[in-house]
């Protein structure tokens, strides 16, 4: 190999057949095998914006199954990889100091509402007492309106002596001063019992609702499956104690698949929910495809990619299984005529600031400052700097960095 510098030829060694070349840092020229590297052309196409994903097929839910109250596994009814039916029992346990603290707050909430229902009926009891003394005090106040009338009309006639009529007055009067008095305090007790009635309603039924939850908790020692799927992970063995809420299995719902995809973080500030990905499936009948919709974005980086969530447009697919690998592609934006060339490893190295231009008697390229837009797995879109006809080289620029001109030596042949 030869390499040019301020005009002072300088030879090195070619290592291997390959080409790898061996040189300084401050080069301006290097000459390099026609075969060892790629040139592809320049030209005037339809740009599709996408991206290649791989995404593995995953439930669509999963719930986890725990222990409920816990205890000392005494039934223990399915295994991983079991399908069942909503409400079947999973397993069940026995808890004796749960059993014990059960009945001992159970039994104190059952006194405590008998308590209020009690005061609730004495204030009953008390209403209807005092309707009882208001009807039997009006009735005393008209008898005695009754018999002072008729010892009035008595003694205007002089049948009766004043005193017998002023009797029956005074009777009368005092009955009558009695009604304000008796209804003053029927009112009050009233207005108690009206505010109180609700409260104590309110508190019997927040008690109740305790003990049902109370009485809940010794449900909570049978293990049941919220709803039909498949259960998996299922860690349980007869005997074994488990606290309370510790996770025993995953159940899988029969609700279809979703999608977890890894995408290149080139693409991070162009994914977006509710693009669409078309997906190929293999199955027995050949190959077919499917469309996904993104859901959600994880931006989180970690192993040179990151997570993108699909659904499936409707039902999920036939055929697909958990755990199984799929190709597709994410699109970004509308397919559109641009100017376009090869994508390949000379993005990597120059980042689609600059290319080298092969001329057109292929002897030679040089560095040229061009701006690239958006790229695929197969095209990047050109602003900047080329134009349709021309030929960049598209392998590796690794030993380009400092290179202003590549001569290009073709075979004899």
């Amino acid at each position: 190999m030869t390499l040019v510098i301020g005009g002072l030829v300088l030879f090195l060694a070619i290592a291997g057949a390959g080409g790898a070349i061996l040189v300084s840092r401050a080069r301006s020229t290097i000459q390099v095998a026609a075969s060892s590297i790629v040139a592809s052309p320049v030209k005037t196409g339809v740009f599709r914006d996408f991206t290649p994903v791989r995404a593995q097929v995953a439930p669509l839910e999963v719930i986890t199954i725990d222990a409920g109250e816990g205890g000392q596994a005494v039934e223990v009814l399915v295994r991983s990889g079991d399908q069942v039916a909503a409400g079947q029992t999973l397993a069940r346990f026995k808890n004796p100091d749960l059993e014990m603290q059960v009945l001992e707050r159970q039994s104190s909430l059952i006194s405590a509402i008998s308590q209020l229902q009690e005061a609730a009926k004495r204030l009953e009891d008390a209403r209807v007492q005092n309707a009882r003394e208001t009807a039997r005090l009006d009735y005393d106040i008209a008898a005695a309106t009754t018999v002072y009338q008729r010892q009035q009309t008595l003694f205007e006639k002089g049948f009766v002596a004043a005193a017998a009529r002023d009797k029956a007055r005074d009777e009368l009067n005092y009955l009558k001063a009695q009604r304000p008095l008796h209804t003053e305090t029927t009112d009050r007790a009233e207005t108690l019992r009206t505010r109180r009635m609700p409260e104590i309603d309110a508190e019997i039924g927040m008690l109740r609702q305790t003990l049902t939850a109370l009485r809940a908790r010794l449900g909570g020692l049978s293990v049941n499956a919220p709803v039909a799927g498949r259960i998996g992970d299922f860690s349980l063995t007869l005997g074994e104690t488990k606290t309370r809420g510790a996770a025993i299995a995953k159940l899988t719902p029969d609700r279809g698949y979703k999608l977890l995809a890894t995408v290149d973080p080139y693409y991070l500030p162009r994914v977006r929910a509710g693009q669409t990905a078309a997906v190929t499936i293999a199955g027995v009948d050949g190959l077919k495809e499917a469309t996904a919709r993104v859901r959600t974005i994880d931006p989180t980086v970690k192993d040179g990619s990151f997570r993108v969530e699909l659904e499936f447009e409707g039902a999920s697919p036939s055929g697909i299984t958990e755990g199984q690998l799929l190709e597709g592609r994410l699109s970004l934006g509308r397919d559109a005529q641009a100017v376009i060339t090869a994508a390949g490893p000379w993005l990597d190295t120059s980042g689609g600031a600059w290319a080298m231009v092969i001329n057109r008697d292929g002897k030679t390229a040089d560095r040229r400052t061009i701006e690239v837009g958006r790229r695929n797995a197969e095209d990047v879109e050109i602003l900047k700097g080329l134009r349709p006809g021309e030929q960049i080289i598209t392998s590796s620029y690794a030993a380009f960095e400092k290179v202003q001109r590549v001569k290009i030596k073709k075979a004899k042949g």
